[in-house]
């Protein structure tokens, strides 16, 4: 965090961002401060989750888990499920409405970009 005595020989570097910045990195609180941007997270497309696992719990229904990669979701929201590489109209599609979410066991109002959520969903066709 500090910069360290023991390497009086290391006056740091300088970098620049990603933006065009230059900044001044001597320690790694300054990399991770300066020099590190925030993706741009795309809150105002339409909801894509790849979903990394299905879980039919007893007492609650089936719980959709993924990664929320643009878009954001909400209890109430309807939603459709398209497999992989097919139209969004297909035979395969599934809808079903988001009964809560859910974040390291936690229910939350809402999920955005870059969250790992857990989302109970209802309506789900049990054939899909």
């Amino acid at each position: 965090i500090a910069q360290s005595t023991n390497m009086s020989w290391f006056t740091g570097c300088k970098v620049k961002t990603q933006d065009g910045r230059e900044v001044e990195i001597k320690t790694l609180k300054d990399a991770l401060n300066n020099w590190v941007c925030a993706p741009k997270r795309d809150t105002d497309k339409a909801l894509r989750v790849p979903i990394s696992g299905i879980y039919t719990i007893k007492g609650v229904g089936t719980v959709l888990a993924g990664r929320v990669e643009q878009g954001s979701v909400k209890p109430g929201n309807e939603v459709v499920f398209v497999p992989t590489h097919t139209a969004s109209s297909g035979a395969n599609s599934c809808a079903g409405k988001v009964f809560s979410v859910e974040m390291h066991h936690k229910s939350v109002p809402e999920a955005g970009p870059g969250d790992n959520v857990g989302m109970n969903v209802k309506g789900l066709d049990k054939v899909n």
